[in-house]
């Protein structure tokens, strides 16, 4: 499991681009055959990627978490973004689809993934603290919700969001995770403009073209420094305060911690400052 440190604002404005990535960017989530896992010092969240191959793999942190098993104090919320795949736990098989999702809550020893078909499943892991167990639950996103429909076309952010894991949805201690997807020709997802302050945020973008890339513009809503760095292809984002523009139509996961598990509780940036 690799290591990242929290880091103040104050440090993060005078970053370069290569500190930018090395802090918030993972390059390599899945790997055949492999766990790839990722602590974040912000608020104590676990990233990761399982890409079985022929045997199974097992969720395990080794000595990192220092508990007997992975989920002993924590919860996840697991997405399918690759072929058919298989998520056993404690001897109860889940078959997940592509961007199907599931989540398992605290107390669970045993949990396996494994690929069903010829194209390799790629479990995304998305990992928090937990305090009381809930029910482990598979919801396939696209098939079985009701998308919000958000944004307009002159602000050229129109866009679908599926809400999975979250206060009327899927029931947890404090994780929230769902879907958006871009409609064509639209490019800004973030907009309004708003704050996260006191929420943690990761993101896992998919279904980038070959040419396309994902910008992101890191800084403080009260001043004009602004820190920017691209991405391609299928990437991993481990969030900062940011706003975000893609040069064409993409979608993305995302995972959140915060006290209130209500994704529509969000200050705008109009807000803040008045």
């Amino acid at each position: 499991m690799e290591n990242r440190y929290a880091v103040h604002p104050e440090q993060v404005k005078r970053f370069t681009t290569e500190e930018l990535r090395r802090h918030f960017h993972i390059p390599t989530l899945f790997v055949s055959g492999e766990l790839k896992l990722y602590y974040s010092h912000e608020d104590r969240v676990v990233i990761g990627g399982a890409m079985p191959a022929a045997e199974p793999i097992t969720l395990d942190a080794g000595d990192f978490l220092r508990t007997e098993y992975f989920l002993e104090r924590r919860e996840i919320g697991i997405v399918n973004v690759g072929g058919q795949g298989t998520v056993t736990v404690d001897g109860e098989a889940f078959v997940l689809e592509h961007k199907d999702f599931l989540y398992i809550g605290l107390g669970h020893e045993d949990v396996q993934f494994a690929s069903s078909s010829g194209e390799q499943a790629k479990f995304y892991l998305v990992s928090a603290t937990a305090h009381r167990a809930y029910p482990t639950q598979k919801k396939a996103a696209i098939a079985e919700l009701t998308p919000n429909h958000l944004g307009e076309a002159a602000a050229s952010n129109v866009r679908n969001l599926y809400q999975v894991i979250h206060a009327d949805g899927i029931q947890s201690c404090q994780l929230m995770m769902g879907i958006t997807q871009l409609e064509t020709n639209n490019t800004w997802n973030t907009m309004p403009a708003h704050i996260h302050d006191r929420r943690m945020e990761v993101y896992l973008y998919l279904d980038i073209e070959e040419d396309a890339r994902v910008f992101h513009f890191m800084g403080s809503h009260l001043k004009q420094d602004i820190l920017l760095w691209q991405m391609r292809k299928q990437s991993f984002h481990l969030h900062g305060p940011f706003i975000q523009v893609q040069v064409q139509r993409i979608t993305h996961l995302f995972g959140q911690w915060r006290e209130k598990t209500i994704h529509s509780k969000i200050w705008t940036l109009s807000q803040w400052i008045s």
